[in-house]
């Protein structure tokens, strides 16, 4: 794999190694293909927030960080069997954690582990709307040069 790819192409990476049409995506996600068929084309820069859910709901040991950003392990627990012949555990999703943390880590089923990945990922969404809100009002220029209102357009 390329050491650096889109998310477009991190999904079609995934849709191709699990060998699974869009439409099949759409239809396990429960998601609108027209929507998909626009990411995939270009004709939508970026996904919404429903989008990383339905990756997540399709993909439940998919690491959410390495699709959206592309930094870290591409999976929280192990793929489906042949997937990802190089991949050899968990990665480093262990890494700094407690005891205690890595007991719930390793008793969690990839499900709660994409639940809680979810309620993460909407908090910080919710941080960053409120930074920027912040931002807005003290400096709007760093709105701007951080890019927060095109970050968060389709969120909101």
């Amino acid at each position: 794999m390329q050491p650096f790819m889109s998310v477009r192409k991190r999904f079609m990476w995934l849709l191709e190694a699990h060998k699974i049409s869009r439409e099949s995506f759409g239809r396990q996600a429960d998601y609108n293909p027209n929507t998909i068929t626009a990411f995939v084309n270009g004709k939508t820069k970026s996904p919404r927030q429903d989008f990383f859910e339905a990756v997540k709901k399709v993909f439940p040991y998919v690491n959410l960080n390495w699709f959206i950003v592309g930094e870290g392990e591409k999976w929280v627990s192990a793929p489906p069997e042949g997937i990802d012949p190089e991949w050899a555990g968990p990665g480093k999703i262990e890494e700094g954690a407690t005891p205690s943390e890595k007991k719930l880590l390793a008793e969690s089923t990839p499900q709660e582990l994409a639940q809680a990945e979810s309620l993460v990922t909407k908090l910080l969404l919710r941080e960053i709307k409120r930074m920027r809100d912040d931002m807005k009002d003290s400096n709007p220029g760093l709105v701007d040069k951080y890019g927060l209102d095109e970050l968060l357009e389709d969120v909101e």
